[in-house]
């Protein structure tokens, strides 16, 4: 039987083609010759125990030759005699080709005095992420928060990564096997139950759909029957549990039940043996955490991904590096939502003060800027309580004089209004023109008087026709245009009386050409109106103009100036003025009602939209926001 000396000379000294068939994934490979261990025994000296695992000790040890602080592994027991030392070499080897920030270096492999195996490696300060998780609520883990941990574990998904492009599996992820440092540092430690994997699929090399008691049993004790260790159960795949040796898939598994018992606060698997936890991965368990733990506020982006990570199908499950971009994207997100909640704070605290100085002192400007404050603050959160406060209060008690860009914003609703009452107002005085010929037909009596009526008329025409061009007449330019317009329909009293079409002409031009009219120039307007009828008959009364009507018991009888009567001309004269003059006015008023109408929608729309907005918002005597 050989010894342990001899076994370790054999590992070392053997072909390469001899240790690498026995290697630890099993596959024939070509490795480099082991490095010659004929150095200065003397070199390391031991110091502290710094941990213990299934096949060797590690202790801190001085390098002399350096001169620096290293981490010494020793194998401590030769259990399957050259077969644990291969997988000893194995391991550092494996390690050591593994240059990544977050995998510690291997610095050197060889034997000590007694002939044991050894390789020494970076000597790594910190808690492990099983310490940390242990120790939550403790003024020692404060500093490692749950974005920090994520953070952390996006470190570990990407080293794992790194290893499984080099075709190497770790095999034994879990919280114990992570350090955390004071300086932020991340390290993913105990390759020793790492294995290659043959090509880009890492396919497993042996399997079975049948649980085999003696396996799960081996497992328990973090070896398998021929002596290799595979892993820890609670963070096994459930292909591991099968007795499948390790693949890329399984490591993901293991990230994802970290992950997990990161942001769940809990194992995903619980049992009080590694028999129950074993079982506990190959029967199955809730794998989202926020369905596990009600309540739980979690990203839902999270969620889906650790469900991801721990499919019971290994083919369904994303790869090291796409739970490491999933991971950042989350706390890239979180983290603008932060910036955005902080941004949103500072508005609110902005607007409170423009709304204090608003609402005790009148200042518009002040009011203004509240609202774009609030208004800011509500898009960047809306879910910013005191933002919507304020809204509501600054909302409930409007100014009490109008700010300058309502007053435009209402004076442009006005000229809209005014342009399209001018525009029909000069449509109804050009008809006018056209039923002038018809007047002619019956006969000039008055040359003179019928040359001023349709010279009355014309400029008329042309006074709407101007204030068209120009557009957005004033109130007092609309009084002219109204005078103008009188004097035409006074004129009209020498065809049929003053108080025959006239009144019906003057009401409407009146009442048309009022709109946006103060009171005061509401009476001259009115005043206006009853000159157009009451001037022709004070000119009558005092024998001016000849009488326009003979008024008896049982007739009145009209008199023309400007034209002669005919019956049937006369009759589709006054037939066709008010089949004209009817529809005009019910045509205008119709117009002016329809720009009134789309007013009053927009302002329905805006309080209906306010009223959401605010329906949950305090009553106005609970809210303040000046506090």
């Amino acid at each position: 039987m050989l010894t342990q000396t001899d076994a370790m000379i054999d590992c070392l000294d053997a072909p390469t083609e001899r240790w690498g068939a026995a290697g630890a994934s099993g596959v024939h490979r070509t490795l480099p010759p082991p490095p010659d261990t004929r150095h200065e025994l003397t070199r390391y000296e031991e110091g502290a125990l710094l941990g213990s695992g299934g096949m060797g000790d590690v202790h801190a040890c001085e390098d002399r030759r350096i001169g620096r602080t290293v981490a010494r592994k020793t194998l401590r027991a030769l259990r399957g005699e050259v077969e644990a030392t291969r997988r000893f070499i194995d391991e550092a080897r494996l390690q050591g080709r593994l240059e990544h920030p977050a995998i510690v270096p291997v610095y050197d492999l060889g034997a000590d005095e007694a002939g044991a195996p050894f390789f020494t490696m970076k000597r790594v300060r910190g808690r492990t992420l099983a310490a940390v998780l242990a120790s939550r609520g403790e003024a020692a883990s404060d500093a490692w928060s749950t974005r920090r941990l994520l953070g952390a574990l996006s470190t570990v998904a990407l080293a794992i990564d790194y290893a499984h492009g080099h075709g190497v599996v770790h095999g034994d992820l879990k919280p114990q096997n992570v350090m955390l440092g004071r300086f932020g540092e991340v390290h993913v430690l105990d390759w020793g139950c790492a294995t290659e994997v043959r090509g880009d699929s890492g396919e497993p090399e042996i399997g079975s759909d049948i649980i085999d008691v003696r396996a799960l049993m081996s497992l328990c004790h973090h070896e398998s029957s021929d002596g290799r260790v595979v892993g820890t159960p609670g963070y096994l795949a459930p292909e591991q549990a099968h007795g499948v040796r390790g693949e890329r898939a399984s490591d993901v598994y293991a990230l994802g039940t970290i992950l997990f018992e990161i942001v769940a606060g809990e194992p995903l698997h619980h049992g009080k043996t590694p028999l129950a936890l074993l079982l506990s991965a190959l029967t199955g368990v809730q794998r989202r955490p926020t369905q596990r733990v009600p309540g739980l506020l979690l990203a839902p982006e999270l969620d889906d991904l650790i469900e991801r990570t721990l499919e019971v199908d290994p083919a369904l499950r994303p790869t090291a590096r796409e739970v490491a971009a999933a991971i950042e994207a989350v706390l890239d997100h979180e983290a603008s939502e932060l910036a955005r909640r902080r941004t949103a704070e500072r508005h609110v605290h902005d607007a409170r003060e423009h709304a204090r100085r608003a609402l005790e002192g009148g200042d518009d400007v002040a009011r203004a800027s509240a609202l774009r404050d609030a208004g800011r603050a509500i898009a960047l959160d809306p879910e910013n309580r005191a933002a919507v406060e304020v809204l509501a209060r600054l909302v409930v008690q409007p100014p009490t004089q109008l700010p300058p860009e309502a007053r435009a914003e209402l004076e442009a609703s006005e000229r809209t209004l005014i342009d399209l009452v001018i525009d029909g107002m000069g449509s109804r005085t050009y008809l006018w023109l056209l039923v002038a010929p018809l007047a002619i037909a019956l006969g000039v009596r008055s040359v003179v008087g019928t040359v001023c009526t349709l010279g009355a008329i014309l400029v008329t025409c042309g006074a709407f026709a101007l204030a068209k061009q120009r557009g957005g007449i004033t109130p007092r330019g609309r009084l002219g245009l109204l005078a103008i317009s009188l004097v035409a329909v006074a004129s009209f009293g020498g065809l049929f009386g003053p108080f025959v079409i006239v009144p019906l002409f003057a009401t409407t031009t009146a009442a048309m050409l009022a709109f946006g009219l103060d009171l005061r120039q509401r009476w001259v307007a009115t005043a206006l109106g009853l000159l157009a009828i009451f001037v022709p008959v004070g000119l009558e009364l005092i024998h001016v103009l000849p009488p326009s009507m003979t008024i008896t018991a049982d007739a009145i009888v009209l008199h023309p100036r400007l034209v002669w009567f005919s019956p049937t001309l006369t009759m589709w004269l006054l037939v066709i003025g008010h089949a004209v003059a009817i529809p005009v006015c019910v045509a205008l008023t119709g117009r002016g009602w329809e720009a009134i109408d789309r007013a009053r929608r927009k302002l329905a729309l805006r309080t209906w939209q306010l009223e959401l907005a605010f329906a949950h918002a305090p009553r106005r005597e609970s809210v303040d926001p000046t506090r």
